[in-house]
């Protein structure tokens, strides 16, 4: 159950328990109410995976986030730019392990494939 602070409106839909949002609803029954008529049930929220935080909307252990806000402090720069920098050098070395050839993909199959069978 998501958390609401002491003397903070929940949500009127039977049930739900998140903070509401406008007209009594939490932001999802809200949404439901303008798009279909009227609120209808939804998923509870998923829990995080024990032993993770969230982190600029990433689910990292905390070890993890740590080592981003050290490096962060110590180049200087905002935690989602470390991000960012490791992300893209994971997909530069994914990407250039894939190249050079082998038998998954690298171009088009020669022909149409209504040609002359050898």
């Amino acid at each position: 159950m998501p958390r609401v602070a002491k003397g903070a409106r929940v949500c009127s839909f039977e049930g739900c328990g998140r903070p509401s949002r406008a007209l009594g609803l939490c932001q999802t029954h809200y949404k439901h109410l303008r798009k279909f008529g009227k609120p209808r049930s939804i998923n509870p929220k998923r829990q995080g995976r024990e032993g993770t935080v969230r982190y600029s909307g990433l689910s990292l252990t905390t070890e993890c986030a740590q080592a981003i806000d050290r490096l962060a402090k110590k180049e200087n720069a905002a935690p989602n730019a470390i991000i960012t920098d490791i992300l893209e050098s994971w997909a530069r070395r994914k990407g250039s392990a894939g190249k050079g050839g082998g038998s998954r993909g690298g171009g088009a199959p020669k022909g149409n494939g209504r040609g002359k069978r050898r």
